[in-house]
């Protein structure tokens, strides 16, 4: 039952991050695929579901660039989230946007679809 309670609650929702970079980070890049899975997590803790699921490991798989907006550089991505419990795995579709700020800072903005 906790599965159908976890996949009710994160199917409802979208978040969004920043994190710090040199350059716009791509689609697969590492920084970009953390800020999805800290973006997964603090969802569950929004929807007080994290203690039910602590030791739940999360994984981006399956990326893919749907396009990239080299004018505004920004980068429109599709991928799979994976949900881990003990022995149980959901997977997920999502889509996420990664876009660099303007600051001059190095900062980026993902933000996250279908969670």
């Amino acid at each position: 039952m906790k599965r159908n309670i976890f996949t009710s609650a994160i199917l409802l929702s979208g978040a969004s991050l920043v994190g710090c970079s040199d350059s716009t980070p791509e689609c697969n890049s590492a920084d970009a695929k953390q800020l999805v899975i800290e973006i997964a997590q603090e969802e569950l803790q929004r929807v007080d579901l994290f203690k039910e699921f602590q030791g739940m490991t999360f994984e981006v798989e399956s990326v893919r660039t749907q396009s990239h907006d080299e004018k505004i550089d920004l980068y429109n991505c599709a991928a799979d989230l994976s949900l881990t419990l003990k022995d149980n795995t959901n997977t997920i579709p999502i889509t996420y946007t990664v876009q660099k700020t303007e600051d001059g800072d190095g900062t980026f903005y993902v933000e996250v679809f279908g969670l």
